[in-house]
């Protein structure tokens, strides 16, 4: 298979797939096989298939990235999520972005400290996260977007410095991995929208996104309703991931045709010996 549109269908539908068998996994994992009092998964074969299904994940998205390149460099071609895209579903998803933040924005306010640095600058960047995502046009208002990655990073760095959260929990994991996705898409986004758009780049940031936006958020809102077993604190924070999870996944199947430039490496020039520089100063005297 060597055609990018074929390749890029592919890699979506495998991924979406994926997607579906891990968030049903990690929701039957969540409320069946959970130890609250460790918080822990327990060995047994729904956490096990629940990992799997993550390598593959990785996997594939190694694999696209492997055969996309050889066919886009061929045909000179590559398919990517349209950053921007005028679509009515997108422009839907980008709104549902701006709710979760406005509901992080809400938390903030109500039990955030704005004594607390953390708290503050994630307070700063949900407002700013907001706008951006409730315009329909980003492309001249880009910069608002550097809100969503204030927010996430600090969301980060709070839930990696909570120490009354084991460092090898499955929920801080996850709940890191998905917002380290949604942060290399968004970072994508910003960069596309600036016109330095990269077929490759985009449409693993957006794979990888959904993956692990979905996959994280979806089973922890399941469990919260059904078993309470994460903080509510945790909740919040995944609740801007999942949204942008939806975001991407819908962005994926919205693709847009990118050419490909090739980096052609300048031949270098040998510098002239001297007797060349006799004769050229020899002719400029002349």
């Amino acid at each position: 298979m060597n055609d990018s549109r074929k390749l890029y269908r592919v890699f979506t539908l495998a991924m979406l797939g994926l997607t579906i068998a891990a968030l049903s996994a990690h929701t039957a994992v969540l409320c069946f096989a959970f130890d609250r009092e460790p918080g822990y998964h327990a060995n047994g074969v729904l956490s096990t298939l629940l990992y799997i299904l993550i390598a593959l994940g990785l996997l594939c998205s190694v694999a696209y990235l492997v055969f996309a390149k050889k066919a886009t460099k061929q045909q000179l071609i590559g398919f990517a999520p349209t950053p921007g895209s005028p679509s009515l579903t997108v422009y839907i998803c980008s709104l549902l972005v701006a709710a979760s933040f406005i509901t992080a924005l809400v938390w903030e306010l109500c039990f955030g400290s704005l004594a607390d640095t953390p708290s503050l600058l994630r307070l700063i960047g949900a407002v700013f996260a907001v706008i951006y995502f409730a315009l329909p046009k980003k492309k001249n208002f880009r910069l608002f977007g550097l809100g969503a990655h204030l927010y996430l990073v600090f969301t980060l760095v709070s839930e990696y410095f909570d120490w009354t959260v084991p460092m090898n929990s499955p929920i801080k994991l996850m709940n890191q991995a998905a917002t380290i996705c949604v942060l290399l898409m968004m970072c994508d986004e910003l960069l596309a929208l600036g016109g330095k758009a990269r077929p490759l780049r985009s449409t693993v940031c957006a794979a990888l996104s959904a993956f692990f936006g979905l996959t994280c958020g979806l089973p922890m809102l399941v469990a919260v309703l059904g078993k309470g077993v994460i903080e509510t604190t945790y909740l919040i924070h995944t609740v801007p991931p999942l949204a942008l999870g939806i975001y991407a996944s819908v962005r994926l199947l919205h693709p847009c045709e990118i050419e490909w430039i090739p980096t052609v490496k300048q031949p270098e020039q040998d510098s002239p010996s001297p007797e060349n520089s006799d004769t050229i100063n020899d002719d400029e005297e002349n």
